[in-house]
């Protein structure tokens, strides 16, 4: 059996993969700080009941990434692929500097090219919310905001009379109270800023193609009802991504 993790700025995604059986294992937060030892236990336990021979990883957090591996060492596992753009030469990466561009975005973008025919614009909503749009197998681009929880820490950060709420799908879009305010301005603002990134990001693309819309990241769920947009959530995609190499 083989695993696939994705360490993202703020989690860790870890999957098992079994010839063609993909299956979604655990998410971690770590903020960038590690884990805490009650995350860090659940994992060891679940790494040395797997029977592992491979593990690989795409990371865009340096710090966890190196934390991680030595746990993956401490329970022998054998194999361990830290991943680059060059484990994919299936993608054609139609950018300035190929090798700026994120694992995790190079995942996505296999992902969607392995499962989906011609044009895919992909919305990741993580810390920060990227669009990218791939053409068969060939990154075109993508543009880069912060994220929703991002720009919310941010809010709360710099107005002192301003309390943590939960994040959560708002009712309206003019406010009754604070927290109905705040709901609506990064929720509803950002839904705001996809669907016009979108838009103008259209004229950039083929126009003679249907696009498939796909948005992956953990606040999909509160996104994809107020685009008007036909959406397939994917919620495991840059693990799928990944996928495709641990054959």
């Amino acid at each position: 059996m083989k695993l696939i993790v994705d360490i993202g700025n703020t989690s860790i995604k870890i999957a098992t993969v079994q010839g063609e059986m993909f299956s979604f294992a655990m998410h971690i937060d770590h903020q960038g700080k590690g884990l805490k030892d009650k995350d860090e236990e659940r994992l060891v336990t679940f790494l040395q009941e797997g029977l592992f021979s491979d593990a690989y990883i795409a990371s865009v957090q340096p710090t966890i990434l190196t934390y991680l591996v030595h746990i993956l060492k401490k329970v022998n596992i054998p194999h361990i692929h830290l991943l680059n753009r060059h484990n994919f030469p299936s993608l054609k990466i139609d950018i300035d500097n190929p090798d700026q561009l994120g694992i995790d975005l190079i995942a996505d973008a296999v992902a969607v090219a392995q499962q989906y025919n011609g044009l895919t614009i992909v919305v990741d909503v993580g810390t920060s919310t990227k669009i990218l749009a791939v053409h068969k197998h060939t990154f075109l681009g993508v543009s880069i905001a912060p994220g929703i929880y991002t720009s919310y820490k941010a809010l709360i950060g710099s107005a002192s009379l301003l309390e943590d709420i939960l994040l959560s799908a708002p009712t309206l879009v003019y406010g009754k109270n604070t927290e109905t305010s705040i709901l609506s301005g990064v929720i509803l603002g950002h839904v705001s800023m996809i669907g016009a990134l979108i838009e103008k990001g259209r004229l950039e693309l083929p126009s003679d193609e249907s696009i498939t819309y796909v948005m992956t990241g953990g606040y999909a769920h509160l996104i994809i009802p107020y685009l008007n947009l036909n959406f397939i959530e994917e919620p495991y995609l840059t693990l799928k991504g990944i996928k495709v190499i641990a054959k």
